[in-house]
C-alpha cells in the first residue's frame, strides 16, 4: 500500500481519436507494481510499472467523445478529472512551455495547468499561442481548488481565465470564480464577464464545504460560425452571435484556485 495516493503529473498523450488503442506513458510519483487505473466508457488493457515514477498504461478508446477521467489507486485512490480528450477534431494542449510572461506566484505543467503556490498568493501566465475566431475551435478547461485553502477562508475575487484581444491585450471577456459573499464563507459565481447579451453568468454555486467538486466542472467555449456558445458541464449555457471577429490570447490569474487541463480543439 502507498503512503501518498498516484501523484500524476504528464501522459505522453492528451487526446485520441474514437477508436483507437494507445500505449501511454504516465509519468508522476508514487507508483506501484499493483497501481491500478481505471478510465471512465473506455478500456484500460494493460498497466506495466516501469519505476515509481513511470507506469505504460493500454487503453483502447471507445466511440465516445469527450473528457475523460482517469481513477488510480496504490491502495490510496485519487481521481484525476478531465486529463484525456477523446475527440474528432485536432487537439493542441496548452502545456508548460506554452505559458510565458509569468508573474507572481505559481507553477504550470504538460497537463495544461496554471497552478497557484500559495494561498492568495497571486500568479498570472499567458499563452503563447495566437487564436483566431475565423476558425472553429473550442477552448475546455477545469478549476479547482487550491491545496493551500485553509477550511472556512475565503480567496481574494483574482481568479480568472482571460481571453484578451490581440492586437492591444484588451479584454473580449473572462470566466472568472467570485466568493459571493465574504459573511457566508460561500463560492459564488463560476460564469463570465462581462455579460454579453444573453449570458447567464451564473453557471454553478458551491458550498464552502463542496470545494471539491469544483474540478468535475468542465467549461468549454466554442466559436463556431460567428458565434460563441458556453457548455458547463455539456449543457449549454449561453450562446452569442460574436460582434468583433478578431485573434485573442488567453492570460490565467490564480489566487486560491487553480486552471485545469487547458486545450485548444480545433474542429475538423
Amino acid at each position: 500500500m502507498g503512503q501518498f495516493a498516484p501523484i500524476l503529473k504528464s501522459v505522453s498523450i492528451l487526446s485520441s481519436l474514437p477508436n483507437e488503442t494507445h500505449l501511454i506513458e504516465f509519468h508522476g510519483f508514487y507508483f506501484t507494481p499493483n497501481t491500478q487505473v481505471v478510465i471512465d466508457e473506455h478500456i484500460v488493457n494493460g498497466v506495466e510499472f516501469v519505476s515509481p515514477e513511470q507506469l505504460n498504461v493500454s487503453v483502447s478508446f471507445s466511440a465516445v467523445e469527450g473528457s475523460v477521467n482517469i481513477f488510480m489507486s496504490n491502495g490510496v485512490e485519487i481521481t484525476y478529472y478531465n486529463i484525456l480528450l477523446v475527440s474528432l477534431g485536432t487537439v493542441y494542449p496548452v502545456v508548460n512551455q506554452s505559458f510565458i510572461n509569468k508573474t507572481g506566484v505559481l507553477t504550470t505543467d504538460n497537463l495544461g495547468t496554471v497552478k497557484t503556490k500559495g494561498f492568495e498568493d497571486v500568479g498570472t501566465a499567458e499563452s503563447d499561442r495566437v487564436f483566431d475566431m475565423n476558425i472553429n475551435h473550442s477552448i475546455i478547461f477545469t478549476m479547482s481548488a487550491s491545496d493551500f485553502i485553509a477550511p472556512g477562508a475565503r480567496p481574494w475575487n483574482n481568479n480568472k481565465l482571460e481571453f484578451l484581444k490581440q492586437s492591444d491585450s484588451s479584454l473580449l471577456f473572462d470566466f472568472r470564480i467570485n466568493n459571493e459573499s465574504p459573511y457566508y464563507q460561500k463560492l459564488g459565481n463560476i460564469g463570465i464577464y462581462p455579460n454579453l447579451s444573453n449570458y447567464t453568468t451564473r453557471f454553478k454555486t458551491v458550498a464552502q464545504s463542496d470545494l471539491d467538486n469544483i474540478p468535475k466542472t468542465l467549461i468549454r467555449a466554442d466559436f463556431v460560425d460567428g458565434e460563441l456558445i458556453i457548455y458547463n458541464d455539456g449543457v449549454e449555457k449561453s450562446r452569442d452571435v460574436l460582434t468583433e471577429i478578431t485573434t485573442y490570447k488567453l492570460k490565467a490569474s490564480v489566487g486560491g484556485y487553480n486552471f485545469n487541463s487547458i486545450k485548444y480543439v480545433v474542429h475538423d
